[in-house]
């Protein structure tokens, strides 16, 4: 009797066993469920959270080129409005050049012109003397002939001369007023882009109420604010995604715990169940 009594003893210990076993296999199982639950959920949100990180990536990317492009082309203005500048300051100069030398050529002209009326007088008068019968010699007619026509060239010529110099004048006069168009526009240009522009607000038909100019931003200041809030986007993007990144990584290292322990169980209950068969 005391034999058979051990013997169910022995059985009673193996069943409770092989219960508790059964029991923190069924404990274990829920945790795996729960926490592979948790990491398909986890996965799907790194998934997303990782598209939302390459959209302000690329967000961010544009407007930093489109604030690098304005920064180009607002120092290509500044180099147009130095460049423009400079043309106008030697177009002014060399107007003014143009001038003076008309004004030479003007006196010259007039100079010439009153040579070739005393040459043509003295001209004149030795033809005169000379069919009076006075002795003239025929060198002296010849160097008063070539003085007269000497002179009358040297005065068409001076009066091409003149005549380009208007023509100059002229052309530099339209040239100067499209190097002052050319600025204006830049210097408009560049103002737009970097201090924005002052709208006239509508008149609320009094006078003494009507509302006062609005001022809107420029473009470089609104490219500026859209390059910082493309980075505090993708900053705040990149933050959100590391930190579902590091609970998807605590929870699949949960769940890869928490499945070792359950095949571990398994084994055991296994081994416990053979071995209570097996006595």
């Amino acid at each position: 009797m005391p034999n058979i009594n051990t013997k169910y003893a022995i059985n009673d210990k193996k069943q409770a066993k092989l219960n508790d076993l059964t029991f923190k296999i069924a404990q274990t199982q829920y945790q795996v469920d729960q926490l592979q639950s948790i990491v398909t959920s986890l996965t799907q949100k790194n998934d997303d959270f990782t598209a939302l990180l390459l959209d302000a990536q690329n967000r961010r990317d544009t407007a930093l080129s489109n604030l690098n492009m304005v920064n180009q082309v607002t120092a290509g203005i500044k180099n147009m409005l130095s460049n423009t500048e400079m043309v106008r300051d030697d177009t002014d100069r060399a107007d003014k050049k143009i001038e003076e030398t008309a004004k030479h050529l003007s006196t010259l002209i007039n100079q010439l012109i009153f040579s070739v009326e005393i040459i043509e007088k003295l001209a004149q008068l030795v033809n005169k003397k000379k069919a009076s019968g006075k002795i003239i010699s025929n060198e002296l007619v010849k160097t008063i002939t070539a003085a007269s026509a000497d002179a009358n060239n040297a005065v068409a010529v001076t009066l091409t001369a003149l005549n380009s110099c208007y023509v100059a004048k002229t052309s530099g006069s339209e040239a100067k007023n499209i190097t002052k168009l050319e600025y204006e526009q830049s210097t408009e240009l560049y103002e737009l882009i970097t201090l924005g522009k002052t709208d006239n607000a509508p008149e609320t038909g009094d006078a003494s109420k009507s509302a006062p100019a609005k001022k809107q931003p420029s473009l470089s200041a609104l490219l500026l604010a859209a390059n910082h809030d493309a980075i505090e986007k993708y900053n705040a993007a990149a933050t959100a995604s590391n930190l579902v990144t590091q609970e998807l990584a605590q929870a699949q290292t949960g769940l890869n715990n928490a499945t070792v322990k359950l095949n571990s169980l398994k084994a055991g209950l296994s081994a416990a169940t053979a071995a209570a068969i097996a006595a």
